[in-house]
């Protein structure tokens, strides 16, 4: 019976456990073991992981493959049976009806309302910019006050917050 149950015995036989518990059974042998068996797990999940990745690079390869044929297919025999090519080239649309489509518009007073909404968005991110233009201006002030020594820092760790303004 496997110590992992999640296998099956199916699975060529032996005995599972998890991989510190064998490292820890190693070390009780020799410290010798314990690294020739931990290189050897290293160096066979290398070797399984090598072939994952080469059994998933070929199926991937093997669906795109199988793309390219089927639309090759469907492109050669079946849209040349069911399609002209001007059916192709324009789904039945025309520049002119384009051209013509109406569009519905909202009405004056929505117009305006969507007008100021945007005008006063803007207004908004105006303040905004400019307060934050100003805040990076004081930034750059304190850290040249702070690295010249104009400014000291330790009594402003020491008293309590808002003792300074």
């Amino acid at each position: 019976m496997p110590l992992d149950s999640s296998r099956s015995q199916v699975d060529m036989g032996g005995t599972y456990a998890h991989k510190d518990i064998a490292f820890e059974f190693a070390s009780w042998i020799s410290s010798e073991f314990k690294l020739y068996l931990i290189k050897e797990f290293q160096r066979l999940k290398y070797d399984e992981n090598r072939r994952i990745s080469l059994k998933w690079n070929l199926n991937r390869t093997l669906s795109k493959l199988n793309y390219r044929i089927h639309t090759d297919a469907i492109k050669a025999h079946l849209i040349p049976v069911l399609i002209t090519p001007a059916q192709a080239a324009q789904p039945n649309l025309f520049q002119g009806e384009i051209e013509n489509l109406q569009l519905p518009k909202p009405q004056i007073e929505e117009q305006q309302r969507i007008a100021d909404f945007l005008d006063s968005s803007e207004a908004y991110i105006n303040r905004f910019q400019t307060t934050l233009r100003k805040l990076r201006s004081l930034k750059t002030a304190l850290m040249q006050d702070l690295l010249t020594g104009k400014k000291r820092v330790t009594p402003m760790l020491t008293e309590p917050p808002g003792a300074n303004a």
